[in-house]
């Protein structure tokens, strides 16, 4: 039941990137990640399994549909999970709103550094105001379902 949800939350995000509110978050060429945030989320808050197979989903969904070269979503997607479950089971926490905050600034600039090399372009303004971007609203978000699903409740004692 989960992996159903999961591919209708893809298709759902597919449309909202590539219909008219997704070309509306763009600020002068700095652009929100959306699907890292989504990807970074899903991995952070569950299992690797969940992780890898929203990766997969998201990623050929944007490879199929964007404009892009083929693979290169995907592969940023499962590099973002990979990124993840190595950093936190060795060196962070999931409760950590410091390390919520470093792990999903560092998936962001992965992300958008992948983009600038393929597109052959590495602008240091757009990769650092695009990551910043995407990590502040990344989270808020994480930031607001934390408290309200009462995840710091659950992990009292854990958190800063």
């Amino acid at each position: 039941m989960r992996y159903f949800v999961l591919i209708i939350l893809a298709l759902l995000e597919t449309i909202i990137l590539f219909g008219f509110i997704g070309s509306n978050f763009a600020l002068s060429g700095i652009s929100i990640e959306l699907a890292v945030i989504t990807t970074w989320l899903i991995s952070w808050l569950y299992n690797f399994r969940t992780g890898i197979f929203w990766a997969v989903t998201m990623g050929a969904l944007l490879d199929i549909i964007g404009f892009g070269f083929f693979g290169v979503n995907l592969i940023k997607l499962l590099l973002v999970v990979g990124i993840i479950f190595f950093l936190k089971g060795k060196y962070l926490s999931v409760s950590s709103l410091l390390h919520s905050f470093i792990s999903i600034l560092l998936s962001c600039v992965i992300a958008v550094l992948l983009d600038q090399i393929v597109i052959g372009n590495v602008n240091f303004y757009t990769l650092g105001f695009s990551s910043l971007y995407s990590s502040v609203v990344g989270f808020l978000i994480y930031y607001f379902l934390a408290v309200r699903f009462k995840f710091f409740q659950r992990w009292a004692g854990n958190r800063i």
